[in-house]
Formats: C-alpha cells, structure tokens, sequence
C-alpha cells in the first residue's frame, strides 16, 4: 500500500504509536506494513543501532523470560535499554512471535524489496529537536544496510513547538523536519492522539507529495533549541520512558558506557517505589469479584491490568497486587 499514489510507501519510525495509528487510519498501511517501531518508544539513535546490527536481546528488556513489568500510573511497562512497550504483554508467546514477523518484514524493507519509502518518525526525546542531528547518522546506517537498494525519506515530527503545522527544517536532502500544532478545539481532557489527528493528517498528505521533496527547498538545518516540553514523550507519568536514557535520547552512548550519560543512573532508571501511583483505596467484595472475573477471562494479563486500572481509578501496580494477593493462595 502506498501514499497518496506516488508510488512510495509510508513506514512509521515510532517514537510512539502516533504515526503507526494514523497510518492505520487513513488506510495508508497493510497489515505487511507492521514493523518493529510502529508499537514502541525507541530512541533514534536505538534505531540506528538496530538498522546496523540487528535486533538482538538489547531490543526486549534485561531478561531471562519472565520480563518484570513495571509500573507507572494506570500502565504496566516493559522498558529495554532503547526500548519501552506499553499495552502488550511480552510474557506471552504470541506477542514475541508477532515481533519476529516484524523483524523479518524490516529486513525485507531494507532489502529495497518493497519499493521506495517515507519513513515518519515523531520524536521523543526531551529536546525533540535532537534527533534531528542524528539524520544524517540513521541514513547512513539504512544506506549501508540496504547497499544503496533502499531509495527513502525521513519525515521527523516534533509536537507542539509553534502555532502552525509546518515543515521547519530540512538537516539532509532526503530528510525534513515538521511541528505538529495540537488541535486546539477538541476538549482539555482528549487523549494525545486526538489533539494530534488533524497535525499527522496534514504532514502525511503533504510528505506523499514529490513536489514536497523538490530539491530546491530553502529550509535550513533544523533548530536545535525546543520552545516547549510539555509533550514530551521520553517518559510516562515521569517514569524514564527507555531503560537506557532518561531524556529520550543517548541511550546507546549509555549502554556503552554503563550508566545514564544525563543522570548517572546505573540501575537502567529502576521504579524506586512501585507504590507511588497507589490510591490506597479500599477494595469491596465486588471489586475483588469483578478482578478475579476479568482476570480469568483472558491471557493478556496487561491489557487486562490496564482495563481495570482505568475503570476503577487506580494504579497498574495495586490491580496486580491485589490479583496476586487474591490468587496467591
């Protein structure tokens, strides 16, 4: 499938499932079209590190299986060095097959098999203007890795950094870097996707165009200094989003060297109290049935955790511990 009948295919780079979601949406992506990044956070420089040399253990969290998930307000997370995977359980078998189809599709991207490509990446890190110094680094890493089969552009996304919806910066020839204004009319309390819809329609529309790739585009290098972090996505409910890095970038340098290159941190940024969510809340005897039933009826134990969260108003980690305290037995 591809966009906008330019002949080229649209492939989300993550940094959060905002890309990969609208992609589905507007029917710009067949189920051929998932790939690793589409449903994790993933620092930039993480996926240059995967694109050269594979997706080994780094990928996933500090095993052995079982994974430990850990907490942050209504969500169970699972967080690698490079990697943090909310809404999936990767304790279940069929999750981590499902990535190794995902890994097989990209190694058949990179083989330039599946024809030319826009890749869309929304940025995560603290700074989100950032990531755009490492483009020339991801190109490199996808042109070595294809040997020069892959022809494709990179659109990089950075949240809320001016009024209009707009291309910024243009750091490569074959990349270019967009803000995304929220949509201001929908209500305070719309999930991050919805105050963003209407910003991705837009750059997706635009990006499938040829003409917006013309070779005499007057961008500059892309700014380095980010007018808001409000909407940054390196962490969730203030948990450090990737194991790795705390500010949603440097993860690899971190890796290298052993601890946090911003914090220091040397425990991959451990939950230090896994209550810190709690509500404390008192739990009735139908609340305690309603938990056992839900939990009973299905294998995905963080889906299910998270469901159950959000409607009870509680925290990830006080559902599963009243689970386990109720099943321990």
């Amino acid at each position: 499938m591809r966009g906008a009948g330019k002949g080229r295919r649209l492939v989300s780079l993550g940094g959060w499932c905002g890309p990969g979601l609208m992609l589905s949406k507007l029917g710009l992506r067949a189920p051929e079209d998932q790939y690793p990044f589409d449903v994790v956070r993933a620092t930039l420089d993480g996926v240059v590190h995967f694109t050269g040399n594979g997706f080994g253990p780094e990928f996933f969290p500090p095993g052995p299986l079982p994974y430990k998930m850990d907490p942050a307000s209504i969500w169970l997370l699972f967080r690698g060095p490079h990697t943090c995977f909310t809404h999936m359980d990767l304790n279940r078998k069929q999750v981590l097959d499902e990535f190794q189809w995902r890994f097989n599709n990209w190694s058949e991207l990179m083989s330039g098999k599946r024809g030319p490509v826009v890749f869309l990446r929304t940025s995560l890190c603290e700074n989100p203007f950032m990531e755009a110094g490492l483009l020339p680094m991801w190109e490199e890493a996808v042109t070595a890795k294809s040997k020069g089969a892959l022809d494709f552009k990179t659109v990089l996304i950075v949240h809320n950094q001016g009024s209009e919806t707009v291309q910024v910066a243009a750091p490569t020839a074959n990349s270019s870097v967009w803000n995304l204004a929220l949509y201001t009319t929908v209500l305070p309390t719309a999930s991050l996707f919805d105050r963003t819809e209407v910003g991705y329609r837009t750059i997706i529309s635009a990006v499938s165009d040829e003409q917006c790739w013309a070779p005499d585009r007057s961008l500059s290098a892309a700014p380095t200094e980010c007018l808001n972090t409000s909407l940054e996505l390196a962490t969730v409910e203030g948990v450090p989003a990737m194991g790795g890095t705390c500010k949603g970038i440097g993860s690899t340098a971190s890796v290298a060297v052993g601890r946090c290159v911003f914090c220091g941190s040397s425990d991959q940024h451990a939950v230090v109290d896994p209550t810190t969510f709690d509500t404390h809340k008192s739990w009735s005897e139908e609340d305690r049935a309603m938990l056992l039933a839900t939990f009973a009826g299905t294998s995905d134990i963080v889906a299910t955790c998270e469901a159950i969260a959000l409607q009870q108003g509680r925290s990830a980690h006080e559902v599963l511990t009243e689970f386990r305290k109720l099943t321990s037995g």
